[in-house]
């Protein structure tokens, strides 16, 4: 079993999270191993410990008619996921990107604005037939 399934399930034994709350969130950890096209948001409030701003990482991605739209709370990521995790998930989400759109994004940076609490736009490229926009509101 995986670190980020025990964190939730740790999360449901302690009380902190109810049982539908812990089921968003197993279903939210498997979403990227489904089709990228085809994800859906998991807004699900959760209280882990971690000062919950509210805050979530948003990543559209447009593709030539590929389209990927992920939204997670900050708060999940800080807690469950850690950057490898974030990672994942952003890589994951570029999958049918053009690989000299994929090299221009700097996932270390965007990894280092979620742990300082930064907000706005971080990634935001329209190019040819391509479009991606990573953010934090």
């Amino acid at each position: 079993m995986n670190e980020e399934r025990l964190k939730i399930l740790e999360m449901l034994e302690n009380g902190t999270i109810n049982t539908a709350e812990a089921n968003e969130l197993l279903s939210t950890i498997d979403k990227p191993k489904q089709s990228t096209s085809s994800q859906e948001t998991a807004n699900v409030k959760v209280n882990t410990g971690v000062k919950t701003t509210g805050r979530f990482l948003k990543i559209k991605v447009d593709d030539d008619g590929e389209k990927v739209n992920i939204t997670l709370p900050i708060a999940f990521l800080k807690s469950t996921l850690g950057s490898s995790g974030v990672n994942k998930i952003i890589s994951k989400s570029l999958n049918n990107v053009d690989d000299d759109v994929k090299d221009s994004i700097d996932i270390d940076a965007i990894i280092s604005c979620i742990d300082n609490d930064c907000s706005g736009e971080i990634v935001n490229i329209d190019a040819e037939g391509t479009k991606v926009l990573i953010c934090i509101e």
